[in-house]
């Protein structure tokens, strides 16, 4: 039960962040999204994906490590995005690093569920 609940969990702060995503990126300028604005967005779909096979597969440890290397890539990306004034503001960036912190917190938390006998 609490593997189902961790899934659902992670698959849906995946589903807020994209959305959250989303909505900012929308707001740039064509160039902008063209620039990088459509690689943050590709990133935050493979996320979902990840996510949903996190869920719904028996295979656990592929995706989830898919899925933090791409949280890591995505928080990345959304400072280089910042530092080229893309972002409106730094409250955007503390929010999507808000949300890629704890993104990060669960898959942590997840991995030491699925291997408590593994050192981290």
């Amino acid at each position: 039960m609490k593997e189902e609940t961790d899934n659902f969990v992670i698959r849906q702060l995946v589903i807020d962040m994209e959305q959250y995503g989303i909505g900012l990126i929308s707001n740039w300028s064509v160039q902008h999204q063209k620039l990088l604005g459509d690689y943050i967005a590709s990133t935050m779909h493979q996320m979902v994906e990840a996510a949903n096979e996190l869920q719904f597969s028996w295979q656990k440890k592929t995706p989830l490590k898919a899925l933090d290397m791409k949280n890591h890539a995505l928080k990345d990306l959304v400072s280089v995005a910042a530092k080229c004034g893309f972002l409106r503001g730094p409250r955007n960036l503390i929010e999507w690093h808000r949300r890629c912190d704890e993104l990060g917190a669960k898959i942590g938390g997840y991995y030491k569920y699925l291997y408590p006998d593994k050192e981290h």
